[in-house]
């Protein structure tokens, strides 16, 4: 099952000043992203695992994934019924969010609302991914708008009563961002 993580993990530890960009000069990167609109849910898993790894600590592979089309290929798979794989989905997302431009990428693409339908799911883990994927986006103007317009404060709200901890503290942190930039009436 896990055919590609091996890949990812001997790019990233791989030590040097070019070593983190290399997939993205490599030309790495996109094949990857094409294997997200495969047939086969282990794929995709797996491709969306790599990619995230990739994401993670490198700006520059960030903005390469969304370069590559990841972001059009990474929606369809929010919705794909299988949990591992909207798990990576919404952890991809995430990850290239911590990039500004791409998170506006995210917001326009309607990522949003499809992450908060993802809060409802009965699956810890994908309520788990999409709130974190949205305390990320949470971050700008657009992205609490967004969120608010799809109705994920009540959704928030109910999982900052979570037992799960990191679930909780996801929710929580998401709903901290949208209050401390919600206007208060003048008195």
């Amino acid at each position: 099952m896990l055919f590609l993580l091996p890949f990812a993990e001997t790019i990233k530890n791989k030590k040097g000043p070019h070593a983190t960009p290399r997939p993205a000069r490599a030309g790495g990167i996109d094949p990857l992203v094409e294997l997200l609109g495969s047939d086969c849910n282990e794929v995709k898993d797996e491709a969306a695992a790599v990619l995230r790894c990739l994401a993670i600590g490198s700006d520059v592979n960030r903005q390469a994934i969304v370069a590559a089309g990841a972001i059009p290929s990474l929606l369809p798979m929010l919705s794909s019924g299988n949990d591992e794989v909207i798990e990576q989905a919404s952890g991809v997302l995430s990850t290239l969010a911590l990039n500004p431009k791409n998170a506006s990428a995210i917001i326009s693409a309607g990522a949003v609302a499809r992450l908060v339908v993802l809060l409802g799911s009965a699956h810890v883990g994908v309520q788990q991914d999409a709130a974190n994927a949205l305390q990320t986006l949470a971050t700008s103007s657009a992205g609490r708008d967004a969120i608010s317009v799809a109705g994920g404060i009540a959704l928030l709200e109910n999982l900052s009563a979570s037992k799960n901890v990191r679930l909780r503290s996801a929710a929580l942190g998401t709903l901290k961002l949208m209050d401390s930039h919600c206007e208060t009436p003048a008195s």
